[in-house]
């Protein structure tokens, strides 16, 4: 597989996200549809319902609303920097692991879990407050996909170290080089 990424439109230090005027702006029409269209690309039902659920919680929704700005210019939504990120990740997973949906659920989760912080400040104080919004859908998706629900679990590095699967440093890898080729880092 090839790593590289095609990206639309420019991202980096110059073209940061910003967070929706007010702690609790509405997602518009657009934005909406293009959060709706991220458990579209998952073809494990499970998994789907699992990211539908998540989905529904309205700071994520925030989150993965934020306009990222260059040049004073609302260029694209955080959504739209991030599916394609995901969506790589999803391919190069079907040479390592099975888990290709839930490779791709984590990448989205990582990028929220990313921004939750600065964009909800005060709201969310601890770095787990993703882990508890999430925990009543994994814990819905473990009845109904062991595997899965722990591959989620361990990409977002909420298992122990020693139960993580042999693949997760690959993964790990992988997220790394893609958040930095976002430069999520650096916004």
């Amino acid at each position: 597989m090839s790593s590289s990424i095609s990206m639309n439109g420019p991202i980096g230090p110059s073209a940061s996200p910003r967070p929706p005027v007010g702690k609790l702006a509405r997602v518009d029409a657009y934005a909406a549809m293009q959060i709706e269209n991220l458990y579209l690309k998952v073809q494990n039902l499970a998994v789907r319902e699992f990211l539908e659920t998540v989905l529904e919680h309205q700071d994520i929704r925030i989150v993965l609303a934020t306009p990222i700005r260059e040049d004073g210019q609302t260029r694209r939504l955080l959504v739209e920097a991030v599916q394609p990120v995901a969506e790589q990740l999803q391919m190069e997973a079907y040479d390592c692991t099975g888990q290709v949906d839930a490779v791709y659920v984590a990448t989205i989760l990582l990028a929220v879990d990313y921004w939750m912080y600065p964009f909800l400040m005060g709201k969310y104080d601890t770095p787990f407050a993703l882990k508890r919004m999430v925990d009543p859908a994994l814990l819905e998706l473990q009845k109904a996909d062991v595997k899965s629900a722990d591959a989620i679990r361990a990409c977002m590095s909420w298992t122990k170290y020693d139960e993580e699967p042999s693949w997760m440093d690959w993964l790990i890898s992988r997220v790394l080089r893609l958040m930095g080729f976002l430069k999520l880092a650096d916004f």
